[in-house]
């Protein structure tokens, strides 16, 4: 037990700590319970590195956005510290981020779209997400919902995110911005277009390598059937220079709002 909240079962663990679905005890609702760590892996305490999470989870008490999954609450419990979330429902995308269980471009781009139009109302409030990637973007198919998941906090070190999708700036050392949450949310793009990652290596030092210096191979290799304009799209999103990429993520969403409408078929006109 949690004050008002009771834990039921483990829905996952990471760098952040482990994450819980639970229940508010007053009005029953489910939630996710997030218990944050220090740098331990053994146990559950309120380090240094905890209290900056839960501080930063407190700020964001304030994001209001159909698409972003919402904090309810943070408090401690003891020699803990948890946050309590909005449960998102449905499931997310890294199960369609692989050859052979793609979803459909035209529901790709749809998502990707909202998940960009949630980023811009985050950079508008002052917040960026700092890890982008298709395990923090969940969709229920039964609603056609999208939720973005798991904020990293400002001085979270760069372990604690998949170095696949960070942007060159990053890895260079600068700071996490909207322009590398574009850059991520590309790269996510890419993915979920065609089964594999921009870029591609047999370490992490060879992938770092190759994210700031080697342009990613046209995701039209790995999918032919892919229209040009994808390309055209991941090109600007991925570009190395942040000032080459699209000005904001809302013209990056326009942009693959639009692409999107080209694939979809005009409804047939009726007989008068």
């Amino acid at each position: 037990m949690l004050a008002r909240y009771h834990l039921e079962d483990e829905l996952g663990t990471g760098a952040r700590g482990a994450v819980y679905r639970g229940r508010d005890k007053t009005t029953g609702c489910k939630v996710a319970l997030k218990l944050l760590t220090d740098d331990s892996p053994r146990e559950l305490r309120c380090g240094g590195d905890a209290v900056a999470r839960h501080t930063d989870a407190a700020r964001r008490l304030r994001l209001d956005h159909p698409d972003i999954a919402r904090v309810l609450g943070t408090a401690r419990a003891g020699l803990l510290r948890y946050v309590a979330m909005e449960l998102a429902e449905g499931a997310d995308l890294s199960g369609h981020a692989r050859p052979g269980n793609l979803l459909p471009l035209s529901l790709v781009l749809s998502i990707v779209a909202r998940a960009a139009a949630a980023l811009e109302y985050a950079h508008a409030e002052g917040f960026v997400h700092g890890d982008v990637k298709p395990s923090n973007i969940v969709y229920d198919e039964n609603t056609d919902r999208v939720k973005l998941v798991d904020f990293a906090p400002y001085d979270d070190d760069l372990s604690r995110t998949t170095l696949a999708y960070l942007a060159p700036e990053v890895l260079c050392g600068a700071g996490r911005s909207a322009a590398s949450d574009q850059f991520a949310l590309g790269a996510t793009l890419y993915q979920l277009a065609c089964g594999r990652l921009p870029f591609v290596a047999r370490s992490q030092p060879e992938l770092a390598w190759r994210i700031v210096h080697e342009a990613p191979a046209d995701v039209r290799d790995a999918a032919p059937e892919v229209p040009a304009a994808l390309s055209a799209i991941l090109g600007r999103a991925l570009a190395k220079d942040p000032a080459r990429r699209y000005p904001t993520l809302d013209s990056f969403a326009r942009s693959v709002s639009r692409l999107r409408a080209c694939l979809t078929p005009a409804p047939a006109a009726s007989a008068g």
